[in-house]
């Protein structure tokens, strides 16, 4: 009874399911663990009479942006692709989600950041470790059955085919873990917090993912500034400074003697791995950066080309997701659908300016509530979520197919102006 009562405050669940979004982009278990998790927690809110709507303008420019999406469906000539079923599967966890979230007052959003932030860190810590461990036998040109997708073995650290994906998931635990360890006073928590942002550093840094290692460095340039201001304050910060300093010492001994007992040796010169890694470091150069970037330039002219084709009844509603073999015509022959890798190319395709507009607002009203409520997410989450826009927006099918993105923009959207809330139910309050 005192899990269930657990499970069924909003602030808990929506943490877990966060975390267990983490675990779906960079952990490949075959099955999908976050619709289940999600309709597990809708039912609990049901079963206990706790289940509303709390109706804001964020909820109906997402309420829209789902009727621009079924209408560009309806458009597809009776075709339903894979990406519109998981698109789907997620729609449906995101209105239970929201769900979950009007269950919150806003002084309750301050308890689930941090909630999810311990949640983010142990799951990307885990995972980490598996990818490190994953990434050290490759350099000994040793694939682990677990992790081959069909006839293809992802390279570096990524344990999924996406690297960019794994990277944005594994760097939630990264900032959270910061968050932390600006918190936590216990020598314990430190050393787990310091241990677990190596950890998972090192994978973001092994991933490959460019725009990954972009902001693993500004995080790591941070935490050595709030490391040096605290030697600056030495006479004031005495204990804190000598407890990060053998916090730090214990962490490197720590790693130091793992490698001893485990007889870890990595040849990083003559390791294929690593040679690819430097060639993608080298095309962050800026006379190689118009060359790094076509991949996705290319697809973006592309889509603008074929919204340019549309008729008038096209261009304002779209033409449905024909584009999707298309698309992989084009670029990627070997699979069945591909995509611009941007929702607002996406949306212009399937939905026309009309979808897209939506989508555009949704992104905005998030940002300005974001901004406004910067107190209450905290620093660290909005650092992050405004972070995250560089993984959807230039990766991304639809702004519905990333469950974490999504998730995080409804808890933003979600947030209300007052504390004291009144809700639309399903029933008597």
């Amino acid at each position: 009874m005192r899990l269930l009562n657990y499970l069924n405050k909003s602030e808990n669940s929506v943490a877990i399911l966060l975390a267990v979004a983490i675990l779906s982009m960079s952990y490949p278990y075959g099955f999908p663990l976050f619709g289940l998790i999600v309709l597990f927690f809708g039912i609990i809110k049901i079963l206990t009479g706790k289940f509303k709507i709390r109706i804001n303008l964020g909820f109906i420019f997402f309420f829209l942006s789902v009727v621009a999406y079924v209408l560009g469906m309806t458009l597809s000539q009776g075709l339903i692709y894979s990406h519109n079923i998981s698109d789907l599967i997620n729609i449906i966890s995101f209105f239970i989600i929201w769900s979950l979230l009007s269950d919150l007052n806003k002084e309750d959003y301050l308890n689930l950041i941090h909630k999810f932030a311990k949640y983010a860190v142990f799951t990307s810590f885990i995972v980490s470790l598996i990818s490190l461990y994953k990434f050290y036998m490759l350099l000994g040109n040793v694939q682990l059955s677990k992790f081959f997708i069909g006839d293809y073995y992802p390279g570096g650290t990524t344990l999924v085919r996406d690297y960019n994906m794994f990277s944005f998931a594994l760097t939630a635990g990264l900032v959270m873990s910061v968050y932390l360890l600006g918190k936590t006073k216990k020598m314990s928590h430190m050393f787990y917090y310091l241990i677990g942002f190596i950890s998972i550093f090192s994978s973001i840094i092994f991933a490959g993912s460019r725009r990954a290692w972009i902001v693993a460095v500004i995080i790591a340039i941070f935490v050595i500034f709030m490391m040096l201001k605290s030697l600056l304050q030495l006479e004031k910060n005495v204990v804190k400074v000598v407890k990060i300093g053998f916090i730090a010492g214990s962490s490197t001994l720590f790693i130091f003697l793992f490698m001893m007992l485990f007889n870890i040796k990595v040849d990083f010169e003559s390791s294929a791995q690593v040679q690819d890694l430097k060639y993608r470091l080298e095309t962050l150069q800026l006379d190689q950066a118009e060359e790094s970037f076509s991949p996705r330039s290319d697809r973006w002219d592309y889509a603008v080309k074929m919204y340019g084709e549309s008729n008038l009844l096209q261009f304002f509603v779209g033409s449905g997701f024909g584009y999707l073999p298309e698309f992989a015509y084009a670029f990627n022959p070997n699979l069945k659908e591909d995509y611009p890798h941007n929702p607002f190319l996406s949306s212009l395709l399937y939905s026309g300016l009309f979808g897209c507009v939506l989508i555009l607002a949704m992104i905005i009203t998030s940002a300005i509530i974001a901004i406004k409520n910067f107190k209450v997410l905290g620093a660290h989450f909005t650092f992050f979520y405004f972070v995250s826009w560089l993984f959807i927006l230039v990766s991304s099918n639809s702004i519905f197919s990333n469950a974490f993105f999504v998730s995080m923009l409804l808890l933003i959207m979600s947030i209300p102006k007052l504390k004291a809330t009144k809700y639309s139910t399903t029933g008597p309050t």
